[in-house]
């Protein structure tokens, strides 16, 4: 049962996060890094971010996002720059971006038996900000079903189990994501 559950987490994660994740972003989805002179990381970081920000809500059809998906490698660095206060160099704090979740996501490797499934992540040094609220449904058909059926006795198979789900996902990647390169 636990194997089932973590396997069918598995999936999810990657049926809602590689569309993200493997979107080929051009120009109008893309943030480069911020390369302001004398200034720290995390202060280039935010910056980064607030022109991520006015990107999205400049855009056309507009994409106010507020969920960060980016690697675990990168959190201290995005926690840092939008965490806490940062000032520029007049002592001014600068302003906060709306963000209500950040989802750090590296991927994982499921080995059954002989096979190994690896599901891939956000890659270090980028991250991606998430409009979810209108372009972004998922259609669930069922969910997680587990049958258990024709046992073989001659085997010793008390029952074969099967695990099935039928569920799709509609994203509009291009409409609600924006791709963020952070500074190094």
């Amino acid at each position: 049962n636990q194997a089932f559950g973590r396997a069918y987490n598995y999936f999810l994660n990657h049926a809602h996060l590689s569309a993200i994740t493997t979107y080929s972003y051009t120009g109008a989805n893309q943030t480069p890094a911020d390369a302001t002179a004398s200034t720290t990381r995390a202060e280039k970081t935010l910056r980064t971010f607030q022109a991520a920000y006015k990107e999205g809500v400049n855009a056309s059809p507009q994409r106010t996002w507020s969920v960060i998906l980016a690697s675990e490698s990168d959190r201290f660095q995005i926690e840092e720059a939008l965490l806490q206060p940062i000032r520029d160099a007049q002592g001014n704090q600068l302003p906060r971006v709306p963000v209500d979740t950040i989802i750090y996501y590296d991927g994982a490797t499921v080995n059954m038996n002989t096979e190994t499934y690896a599901y891939a992540g956000v890659t270090a040094g980028k991250a991606y900000c998430i409009f979810p609220k209108q372009k972004m449904l998922e259609f669930v058909h069922h969910d997680l079903r587990i049958d258990a059926d024709r046992p073989d006795i001659s085997r010793l198979i008390e029952a074969q189990v099967v695990g099935r789900t039928r569920r799709g996902l509609y994203a509009a990647i291009a409409e609600s994501v924006e791709e963020v390169t952070l500074p190094a």
